[in-house]
């Protein structure tokens, strides 16, 4: 007997052309309102967020961060992402810097800006937030390509190498 009764509360499988359809339309409505319920609020934070008074340090403004890539999903581009990565500072108490590595960088943070800025601003519950960036310089290193290149760079820094060079008489011309 209740084997029966576990066979009867099972969901029905459609059988006919029609009810399979008709569960695909259902399907895709749903799928469908689900999908516009986040772009309504997509500059918007959690509730909870705004209503607990939320202060910025860098842990919360990480943990922001990380909503923010969460909500926006597959719209953002891999440099975009790169540049939400980058370190920040606090300027002051209403100013948030980030560092980018090069001019680069600076597009995606441009075209980023806004949405992060309104996702911030509603996140932390503060109006006058706001975001700006610097670019840092980046120091030329001496790329070394040939092999003899990277031997006088390892003689240099280390000088044992050469006494061993000259030890064994090992043939530098390669």
């Amino acid at each position: 007997m209740q084997s029966r009764r576990a066979i009867q509360r099972s969901p029905k499988i459609p059988t006919t052309e029609e009810q399979i359809r008709a569960n695909i339309e259902e399907r895709k409505r749903q799928e469908q309102a689900e999908a516009q319920a986040p772009s309504e609020n997509e500059n918007t934070a959690t509730p909870q967020a705004a209503a607990s008074g939320l202060t910025i340090s860098p842990t919360t403004l990480k943990d922001a961060i990380e909503q923010f890539k969460e909500k926006q999903g597959t719209q953002l581009a891999a440099g975009a992402k790169v540049v939400l990565g980058q370190s920040f500072e606090f300027a002051s108490d209403r100013l948030i810097r980030f560092s980018l590595n090069g001019k680069t960088h600076e597009p995606y943070f441009e075209a980023l800006k806004n949405p992060l800025l309104g996702f911030l601003k509603s996140y932390f519950a503060l109006e006058d937030l706001q975001i700006d960036y610097e670019i840092k310089e980046q120091s030329q290193v001496e790329m070394r390509y040939t092999p003899k290149e990277k031997l006088k760079y390892l003689m240099k820094k280390y000088p044992k190498l050469q006494e061993l060079q000259e030890r064994f008489g090992l043939d530098t011309d390669f």
